[in-house]
């Protein structure tokens, strides 16, 4: 069964007003579940860690050619930042 054009066009265009129509709300709910599922930050030039900081590796490598002292905090480390605890209104206010 395929649908016609004009009925493709005519949901694409629903959507895209549903959208706009929502922003607000979508943009909020997608905040409160980002903080929800917590959050992971990169920190760069680190003494240890998982992977190569590029960017600190080129900076060492001009400073070895233009004849300067190179810094050992060449990598990157992941940050789990834990989950909030999250209390409900009832919570608080018994």
């Amino acid at each position: 069964m395929s649908r016609s054009p004009l009925g493709a066009a005519a949901i694409a265009a629903e959507f895209d007003t549903t959208l706009d129509k929502y922003a607000g709300f979508i943009h909020s709910l997608r905040r409160r579940f980002e903080i929800l599922r917590g959050e992971e930050r990169l920190l760069k030039r680190q003494g240890g860690g998982e992977d190569i900081a590029i960017d600190a590796l080129v900076e060492a490598c001009g400073d070895v050619h233009v004849g300067l002292e190179t810094t050992d905090r060449l990598f990157t480390r992941l940050l789990q930042c834990p989950v909030p605890q999250i209390t409900y209104r009832s919570e608080r206010h018994p």
